[in-house]
């Protein structure tokens, strides 16, 4: 039994001097790359991962998709031919298609980017594929809505013969499908930003709103009479402390006059002597 810790100790160290020789590179990550590279899969030549191989599929087929389907004479770059209220039927499906096949490639391009950098690093972590293909499917409705909301109409003009000039040739919503999907937090950012800015607009009900500021003034009161009582009570544990060190009555009358006016303030009324009265008042007549 001791030789077993005494073998258990060793490796534990060899790993953890391994582990330190190949940092930054993780060992769960060079054990995945072995196992990979003897199991020999049929697509190993796209990649050394079953993430990036099936990324490496998918953008070959969105580009199979993007290119088959640009060869239809409905999609012609025309404004109107991507607008959801102008377009119908087929036409609309292929040019729905045409953007939503641009807003893959763009996922796939930022996917397999980030994956190819931790490979190389050797950081890669097969437990966190999910969020690859989460970010994958929010690129696809990325692309889509910012290709389909966005007035790309302004940087475009319809020839008389019927086709688009302008400086990016009817080639605007593919590449804001594109850009889209590439990076679906930019779209989040201007989403969020053109929600903060109409509910900057659309005022709340002005009664919940002073109820907020009565219950804020109401919170504030409560903290300030916490504060004054811990003051008192440090006062009166300190006032205690020296009647038992045997302080004169002199002393101790003093400091209890102090919290006496730390409890009740003395207000001084207007009148011509300018006698302070108790905050807790006196009757004038007496």
């Amino acid at each position: 039994m001791p030789s077993a810790r005494i073998e258990v100790g060793q490796l534990a160290r060899i790993h953890a001097h391994l582990a330190q020789t190949i940092a930054p590179a993780k060992p769960r990550t060079i054990l995945l790359l072995a196992d990979e590279a003897q199991r020999g899969s049929l697509f190993f030549f796209l990649g050394p991962v079953p993430l990036v191989r099936r990324l490496m599929l998918i953008a070959a087929l969105s580009l199979l998709v993007l290119f088959g389907v640009s060869l239809s004479g409905m999609v012609d770059g025309r404004p109107e031919s991507f607008s959801l209220l102008s377009n119908s039927s087929m036409s609309l499906l292929l040019n729905e298609l045409f953007l939503l096949s641009a807003a893959a490639i763009g996922a796939c391009f930022s996917g397999l980017f980030q994956a190819n950098r931790y490979i190389s690093a050797g950081t890669f972590d097969p437990r966190q594929e999910s969020s690859y293909w989460i970010r994958f499917a929010l690129g696809l409705m990325a692309g889509v809505i910012l290709a389909t909301l966005v007035p790309i109409e302004s940087f475009t003009e319809v020839k008389s013969g019927g086709g688009v000039q302008g400086s990016l040739g009817g080639l605007g919503a593919p590449a804001l499908a594109l850009l889209g999907g590439f990076s679906a937090a930019v779209v989040h950012r201007i989403l969020y930003r053109l929600v903060s800015a109409i509910e900057s607009v659309v005022k709340g009900d002005p009664h919940a709103n002073l109820d907020n500021k009565l219950e804020s003034v109401k919170g504030q009161a409560e903290q300030s009479a916490v504060r004054e009582r811990l003051v008192v009570s440090a006062q009166l544990t300190r006032l205690q402390q020296n009647i038992t060190a045997g302080q004169t009555l002199e002393e101790i009358g003093a400091q209890v006059r102090g919290i006496q006016d730390r409890l009740f303030p003395a207000v001084f009324d207007e009148q011509e002597d300018g006698a302070p009265i108790s905050a807790l008042g006196s009757n004038p007549k007496d």
